[in-house]
């Protein structure tokens, strides 16, 4: 078994919505309403892009399941000479946790949003700053973040409310 990483298409976004559903609170559980935000969050490309870890079944690639996507924001425009990436939504189907699959599909997804960045900015320099928000009382997903996100914690919020505080997380990648 290989996993893949690939640009979302539209048949996936059923899938996105159900692991969306179940992982994040503010869709309180329901498919539709994930899927609906999800919808949205796709149709605002390439603002917002998703990006998909699969188990390809065949030799031909003909069958595929997704287990978990990635969304990415680019933030203040396209032609930033130092653009800022945020690492915006993360979700691995509950079968497949604990594989370390979180890491490798933002590694994977990072390197393709990169590469399009590269093709669609005339004005890209030398570096691309990337963020990404996380509560700090999940503490599986810090400690996955930590791991990228070298420069640690540079700013927190209260979104959600007094007990909901957010910090965020940065690294700068350097281009080469």
């Amino acid at each position: 078994m290989e996993i893949y990483v690939r640009e979302a298409v539209e048949k996936d976004l059923d899938t996105i919505a159900k692991l969306g559903a179940e992982a994040f609170k503010g869709h309180g559980g329901s498919i539709s309403s994930s899927k609906e935000w999800s919808n949205c969050w796709f149709r605002a490309f390439p603002m917002y892009q998703y990006y998909v870890a699969i188990i390809r079944w065949t030799e031909s690639f003909t069958l595929e399941q997704v287990i978990g996507f990635v969304g990415w924001q680019v933030h203040g425009g396209f032609n930033r000479a130092e653009p800022v990436l945020e690492l915006e939504q993360i979700a691995i189907d509950v079968n497949h946790r604990g594989q370390n699959l979180a890491p490798l599909l933002i590694e994977k997804s990072f390197l393709k949003i990169v590469e399009w960045m590269k093709e669609e900015n005339s004005q890209l320099q030398d570096e691309i700053n990337v963020i990404v928000w996380g509560y700090s009382s999940n503490l599986s997903a810090m400690r996955l973040y930590l791991r990228k996100f070298t420069d640690g914690v540079v700013g927190t919020r209260l979104q959600y409310g007094d007990d909901k505080v957010e910090s965020m997380l940065r690294y700068r990648e350097k281009l080469v």
